[in-house]
């Protein structure tokens, strides 16, 4: 993998807010921090939007 993001205030992060570049410097001491670095929500999504969006940043896979 050339680069990972994480995706801000789960699936309506896709679409509404920016993606965070997930580098080791970034994360070498998550584990160390309580919560989620990313943020979470409650509600719906737009399943059009986050698809387009996938394809227009040209991403090849999405994990959970």
């Amino acid at each position: 993998m050339k680069e990972v993001y994480g995706i801000k205030y789960g699936y309506k992060g896709f679409y509404a807010y920016d993606w965070e570049e997930l580098t080791l410097d970034k994360v070498k001491s998550i584990h160390r921090d309580g919560g989620t670095i990313l943020g979470s929500s409650r509600g719906g999504f737009d399943l059009e939007k986050i698809l387009s969006k996938i394809m227009e940043k040209g991403i090849n896979q999405v994990n959970q």
